[in-house]
């Protein structure tokens, strides 16, 4: 019982004896030591990987937007100095 106040995933559960309670997430994950870190750990790294592949993803259709500016640019300015000449 004195690890009923450690984490905060047993107190969540009321109705779970403490023995079930302690073994159903973890053992679930495959975490066998360490239960109240390595899950918290391993969300936290995934959470971080999925956000910095959004953030690249995001950064590469904004450069193929400039791209696609630069190149309607490009186009604008020629047709201007072919009406110009």
């Amino acid at each position: 019982m004195t690890s009923h106040g450690k984490s905060p995933s047993l107190r969540r559960r009321p109705s779970l004896s403490p023995g079930t309670a302690m073994t159903i997430p973890w053992t679930r994950k495959g975490v066998v030591s360490m239960p109240s870190v390595q899950p918290w750990y391993g969300t936290t790294t995934s959470l971080l990987l999925v956000e910095a592949i959004a953030s690249i993803v995001s950064c590469l259709e904004w450069l193929n937007l400039l791209q696609e500016e630069e190149a309607m640019l490009v186009a604008t300015v020629e047709s201007l100095t072919q009406l110009h000449e």
